[in-house]
């Protein structure tokens, strides 16, 4: 059974940030100082189960012109079940629910591109460095 909802206890938050910590600080070597950031306070946060074990989650920050998608993480024994996208589409259906014509972009290791392209992105802007690794900007365009 697959559950995504909005974080709303301290237990899922310190969940989605334990989970993020396993995939980013742990797997990828991404100092923690740059993971866990100011933002988390602000954005809202989602976490993904998967028979009431916790497996992924991400976060949604409201900007001015735009909300940015960050830190979806999937624990490495959830992967490649589809679940990155189930839990990158409700995120996405949630905010055009707040607003239909919403911008919604993302940061993009470069890895991970293709995930996003098969999930409605785009590519924008040139390569840059976040977090010590390669990202490029993307906007969501499938309506």
């Amino acid at each position: 059974m697959i559950k995504i909802k909005k974080v709303k206890t301290e237990e899922e938050y310190m969940n989605a940030l334990k989970i993020r910590y396993e995939v980013f600080c742990n797997e990828q070597h991404i100092d923690s100082h740059d993971e866990m950031d100011s933002k988390d306070k602000e954005a809202t946060h989602y976490i993904l189960l998967v028979d009431n074990y916790y497996a992924g989650t991400c976060r949604v920050l409201k900007l001015p012109n735009y909300y940015l998608i960050s830190r979806l993480a999937i624990l490495s024994k959830y992967r490649n079940n589809n679940y990155g996208s189930l839990l990158l589409q409700k995120v996405i259906q949630d905010i055009l629910k707040t607003n239909k014509k919403a911008n919604i972009e993302l940061h993009s290791q470069i890895q991970a591109v293709p995930f996003y392209e098969k999930n409605g992105f785009k590519t924008y802007g040139i390569p840059f460095i976040e977090a010590k690794k390669e990202h490029i900007g993307m906007k969501y365009e499938k309506r």
